[in-house]
């Protein structure tokens, strides 16, 4: 879904045709179950927090302005609600350590090998500040440049290009 197709879905859901906000949830649904799961490590929680990110903007579309991509704006909703939703449940930590065990099943070697190394990652992610693990994800996983991270995290664009070196230097000493 290009910017201009965008446009015209909102404009549609200002007009009154609920069902044209359907592409825009369906667009941006799994990126933000993911990125809100990169924040809180829970993931019911994580699609709470992205339902409740999509109610947010569908009732606030008249404010939202173009001069910033949709998803860029929706983003930012999601993060706050996060951050809030990481304020109330302390009790949630981020990536819990409740990983599948790697080593039980039919899997191939391969298979297990390629489990392992995504268990290691998944718990090296966990160690990172949720600002730089939301900067990460949002630069590899959703593909926003250093100024749409800075503008979905509300930080300075060279802050994002610090966050996502310390991020992988971080990463690298972990996954060594």
């Amino acid at each position: 879904m290009d910017h201009a197709t965008e446009q015209a879905a909102i404009t549609a859901v200002l007009a009154g045709d609920r069902d044209a906000y359907r592409p825009l949830v369906e667009r941006y649904q799994a990126g933000l179950i993911a990125y809100a799961y990169g924040i809180v490590g829970d993931e019911a929680a994580a699609h709470d927090i992205a339902q409740e990110a999509f109610i947010a903007a569908y009732r606030r579309l008249g404010q939202y302005k173009p001069a910033y991509a949709f998803s860029t704006w929706l983003y930012r909703i999601a993060r706050n609600l996060a951050y809030a939703d990481l304020k109330q449940h302390t009790r949630w930590v981020p990536y819990d350590e409740t990983l599948a065990d790697v080593s039980a099943g039919d899997d191939t070697p391969e298979e297990l090998d390629t489990a392992k190394r995504a268990a290691e990652l998944h718990r090296a992610l966990g160690k990172l500040r949720p600002e730089w693990r939301s900067a990460l994800q949002l630069y590899y996983w959703e593909d926003k440049s250093y100024q749409e991270i800075a503008d979905v995290l509300d930080a300075p664009v060279n802050t994002v290009r610090v966050w996502l070196s310390r991020a992988k230097e971080q990463l690298r000493s972990e996954l060594i």
